[in-house]
């Protein structure tokens, strides 16, 4: 990712005024996703796609099989911006390849098999972890795609991938993080030093396991630990609900914890908060998700607060915490 590719799809955004993403109240649970937008990114040619997949920003390079070199996240975006561009047998690639590649393990203390996908890290094809946001954009992604096209496979798949709510934080592919009574849902659960309670994250992987529990309501599948899991979605809500108030700055909105001009987010992840609050508005009619979802939206149209949010993100963030300007 070079300088040029930063201020193409990162950059520029804080000169435009529009929101990239939108939310779509339907009654339906089709197959459009509640926030749409992705389609952008293959319109500007960000992804990089091999054989139908689109390639990680930072793993392309690897010297490793293709599955290595994707990003989770990426892979199940790059599904809703097809699906947003009417190109729907195209996620069909996607899917397979999702299906072949994740890997299976078992929860020893319930002996419940459960799906993660590894990530790896920009510079190993050795050393992974599992990204709680993957986690329930895989979810919402196959729940949608199993109740649209006939995949005998995917019910199974489903029911294992939200069972990985339920691996202990302390094993290496846990990502659902307790204290006391609050649950937080972990981006990136093996660098808490770095990137603690990640907003985005959590809440994407929070409408993941709505989209699963929606599902099951659906079609009806059995699910021994079903109450497990609404039990982790309502408090990790509750724990949300709580914190938000820590990720504003008044001016802007943080991208992870602790509060700290630091932890600055930058505009394109400002976007995402706006429309992702909002969508957990429209699910749960929690007042408190709908007035931050607006007041980052107050921030996020004020020209000098998009100004001076840039500013702290180049020069105390990027500089003082990274001691760098920019990520290559």
């Amino acid at each position: 990712m070079n300088l040029l590719f930063k201020i193409k799809h990162y950059l520029l955004l804080y000169f435009n005024r529009k929101l990239n993403y939108e939310v779509h109240n339907s009654k339906d649970f089709g197959i459009k996703y509640w926030v749409s937008g992705y389609s952008k990114n293959i319109e500007t040619g960000k992804w990089d796609v091999e054989n139908g997949i689109p390639l990680g920003l930072y793993t392309k390079k690897l010297k490793a099989p293709l599955a290595q070199r994707v990003h989770v996240s990426g892979l199940c975006e790059y599904c809703f911006a097809l699906i947003e561009q009417g190109k729907k047998e195209k996620v069909k690639t996607v899917v397979d390849f999702l299906e072949v590649n994740i890997t299976t393990g078992t929860i020893l203390k319930s002996n419940l098999a459960y799906s993660y996908w590894k990530t790896y890290n920009e510079n190993s094809s050795k050393e992974y972890y599992v990204h709680g946001m993957g986690q329930g954009q895989i979810l919402s992604l196959l729940t949608r795609y199993s109740l649209n096209y006939k995949n005998e496979n995917l019910p199974d798949l489903i029911l294992k991938v939200s069972n990985s709510y339920l691996v202990d934080f302390i094993n290496k592919n846990g990502f659902v993080y307790v204290d006391r009574e609050h649950i937080f849902l972990e981006e990136y659960p093996k660098s808490q030093n770095l990137m603690k309670h990640v907003l985005n994250g959590w809440i994407y992987s929070i409408l993941g396991l709505y989209d699963y529990l929606k599902y099951v309501e659906l079609t009806g599948i059995s699910d021994p630990a079903i109450e497990k899991k609404r039990d982790i979605y309502n408090r990790t809500l509750k724990t949300l609900a709580i914190k938000l108030k820590e990720y504003d700055l008044g001016f802007w909105s943080l991208y992870n914890l602790p509060k700290s001009y630091k932890n600055i987010c930058s505009i394109h992840y400002q976007e995402q908060h706006i429309a992702l609050l909002e969508a957990l508005y429209l699910l749960t009619q929690d007042e408190v998700f709908k007035r931050y979802s607006q007041k980052f939206k107050k921030q996020y149209r004020n020209t000098l607060f998009r100004i001076y949010s840039l500013f702290i993100k180049v020069f105390i963030s990027n500089i003082l915490k990274y001691k760098r300007i920019y990520r290559r």
